[in-house]
């Protein structure tokens, strides 16, 4: 992954939504959202998206046990 692409960000974003939703993988989901929280230079209402949906997928995981 090229990740000085200014689409890199968004890409992993929606990587993390297509595998919670869709294929129902919480774990990889949550493993996407991990590697947005080390970029420290994203705009702060893109990382509350990250929280938020990190916070659902970590909700189904515990609901799924």
């Amino acid at each position: 992954a090229n990740k000085k692409s200014a689409w890199y960000t968004r890409a992993v974003l929606l990587s993390a939504v297509i595998k919670g939703d869709m294929l129902k993988d919480n774990k990889g989901a949550q493993a996407d959202l991990q590697t947005l929280t080390t970029i420290t230079d994203l705009p702060a209402s893109f990382m509350e998206q990250v929280k938020s949906l990190s916070d659902v997928y970590t909700i189904r995981e515990g609901a799924a046990k």
